[in-house]
Formats: structure tokens, C-alpha cells, sequence
């Protein structure tokens, strides 16, 4: 499996240094050099305003009450990068099965995505509500960021020999390296994040159940499948005042995110939470 992931990485290097490629989407030659898979065109149908990123769950509040085992107050923001369709299924499968570095058009998509709507990110509101504030005049703070992925069942990973998520989460901090200025929503109220730090946790979450294959299920099948699918490793203390940020390839009906974030609660871990997925569907 190594040799044939080393082999798709060579091949992408030779690849860099042809002038023009085919576009994965209209199957036209480009020559930008910057964008791996896609022309300019088809790149720019792949990006999603922030309110079209926004996952709406596919669950009634009261079956979510059920699997939580009480009332849902609040559960955290559940975000997707790029519609799952025509233009990325194929390519997402052979990011899933077959090429790891394919990481490199899904970080793009993830970097371009968090620079243009970073205030709302990681504030949570609205563009039209950010504009009410004077910006110029918010208090300075820092923020740590840790960043963990969903993860795969260990048997499943061995016979794999990766974890796409795992791949997207620990490229992040390169990704949005020059990430800074911008505006998040503190227990004190908005405030102007000058300084950021993070730290990408490997072994945050554990799969500690192996499930079944969850392609042909329905909505209520795959949330009692994942139930008590996950666990957060209980050693680890988040700064307070913190973002715990959750990566995952692609999500549908937000299952997944759901039954971590119900192990989220069985901890005391006090860091703020957001799921991310480079692509995903409502």
C-alpha cells in the first residue's frame, strides 16, 4: 500500500512540470499551475458561500432529544466546504480509496473557503450581522485552535493504510498559517483574534466500535449504528476560551459529527466546537 501511495506522489511530481493539464471537470487543458485538478471555471462552481456551507441537519429536534437522552439545547456549527455532486464524488472516492495526495485540491478548497468568510467561521454570525459591528474598535485577543478528525476503526485503517480525514486535519495548520485578524465570539462578548496558535491532537477521538458500511442507510439507521461509536480521550485538558476544530472528508446526514459530539458531552473539556468537511450535501 505504501509503494502505492509513494507511486501516486511521484506521478503527481512528474505532472508539475507539463505546462497544461486536463481540467477533472470539463476535461478542457489549463495550464495553472497553482490549481492541481480543476480550471479556474470549474474551481470556482466548487466554492459555497458561507450560508450555503451551513449543514442543516437531516434530524428532527426530537430524535436528536433521543439520542442525546435529553433535551438539545445547543449543538455546535456543522459546516461543509463544496457541494457533494458531479464535480467531486469520483473525485472524493479516489481521495478516499486510491490517491492520498488528492489532499492537496481539498486543502485549497478548505484555505480559500476559511480566508473569505473567516469572521463568520469562527464568530458564527451572520456576514450581515458582522457589518453592524465597528470592527476597528473590538478588544485584541489570542486563540488557541486544536484540530482533531474523525477517525477510522483501527482494522479499517490497516487495510486502508490512511485516514483521509486524519490527512486534511494535520495539513491545517499550514493551510491557514497566515490565518489572523479576524473576529470570534468569546464568553466576553466579539473579539478582534490577533494571535493564534494550534495544535493538532491525533488521538482526541478513538472509533472504538467498528460499524458497517453506512452508504445504504437512512438517516435514523446510521445515527443508532454510530451510537457510542466514538470516544475523546478523557487525558487531555483544552485551554478554556478555546476551538476545537473537527475534520472529516465529507458529510451527509451529520451522524457521524453527531455521535462525537455526544461524546464531547460526556466529557468536561470546555473548548468551543465546529465541524468542517471538505464536501457534504443537505
Amino acid at each position: 500500500m505504501k509503494l502505492i501511495h509513494h507511486f501516486w506522489n511521484c506521478l503527481d511530481t512528474v505532472l508539475d512540470g507539463f505546462s497544461s493539464r486536463l481540467c477533472y471537470g470539463c476535461k478542457k487543458a489549463y495550464s495553472d499551475k497553482e490549481n492541481k485538478f480543476y480550471c479556474e471555471e470549474c474551481f470556482s462552481q466548487l466554492e459555497l458561500s458561507y450560508e450555503d456551507s451551513i449543514k442543516n441537519l437531516a434530524f428532527k429536534l426530537t430524535e436528536l432529544e433521543e439520542f442525546f437522552g435529553g433535551e438539545v439545547i445547543h449543538y455546535p456549527r456543522v459546516h461543509f466546504i463544496s457541494e457533494y455532486g458531479e464535480l467531486t464524488k469520483s473525485l472524493m472516492r479516489e481521495f478516499k480509496y486510491r490517491k492520498p495526495h488528492y489532499k492537496k485540491l481539498w486543502l485549497s478548497l478548505i484555505e480559500s473557503f476559511v480566508l473569505k468568510n473567516k469572521d463568520s467561521l469562527f464568530s458564527g454570525l451572520e456576514p450581515e450581522q458582522i457589518k453592524l459591528y465597528d470592527l476597528e474598535t473590538l478588544k485584541e485577543s489570542e486563540l488557541k485552535i486544536y484540530l482533531a478528525a474523525v477517525p477510522m476503526y483501527k482494522t479499517q485503517l490497516k487495510k486502508r493504510g490512511f485516514n483521509q480525514a486524519e490527512l486534511l486535519a494535520k495539513n491545517m495548520q499550514e493551510v491557514i498559517n497566515g490565518l489572523n485578524d479576524f473576529v470570534y465570539q468569546t464568553s466576553e462578548g466579539l473579539k478582534k483574534i490577533k494571535t493564534l496558535e494550534f495544535e493538532f491532537l491525533p488521538d482526541l477521538i478513538t472509533r472504538v466500535k467498528d460499524t458497517e458500511k453506512l452508504y445504504d442507510k437512512n438517516k435514523l439507521e446510521r445515527l443508532e449504528i454510530l451510537k457510542d461509536a466514538f470516544q475523546l480521550n478523557p487525558s487531555y485538558k483544552l485551554e478554556e476560551n478555546s476551538l476545537l476544530l473537527v475534520i472529516d472528508d465529507i458529510t451527509t446526514t451529520g451522524a457521524s459529527f453527531m455521535s462525537i459530539y455526544k461524546s464531547f458531552l460526556k466529557t468536561d473539556l470546555k473548548s468551543d466546537l465546529i465541524f468542517l468537511a471538505s464536501c457534504g450535501k443537505n
